[in-house]
């Protein structure tokens, strides 16, 4: 009689390493840390979905780092999203 398997977790190191040698295809193009892992000169903005399951709702900003698309757009100080 075999004796029963044990799961074995992936190690969380080797997954990560894993996810930044790929390249994906975000919503303004390709996100690539291939090069430099480093996002101090990257754009960020986390968004808030209301309802996961309602495909139709717009997403609101939670917090942005880095440039706007129009420059002249006033942000939330707190949160860097547009207003």
């Amino acid at each position: 009689m075999d004796p029963p398997s044990k799961e074995v977790a992936p190690h969380r190191a080797a997954v990560a390493q894993q996810l930044r040698e790929a390249t994906f295809q975000g919503a303004t193009g390709k996100i690539d840390f291939r090069t430099s892992r480093i996002g101090n000169e990257r754009n960020l903005a986390v968004l808030r979905v209301s309802d996961i399951h309602d495909l139709d709702a717009a997403p609101t900003c939670a917090y942005m780092k880095g440039g706007l698309f129009d420059p002249r757009q006033s942000r939330d100080p707190d949160t860097g999203c547009p207003e």
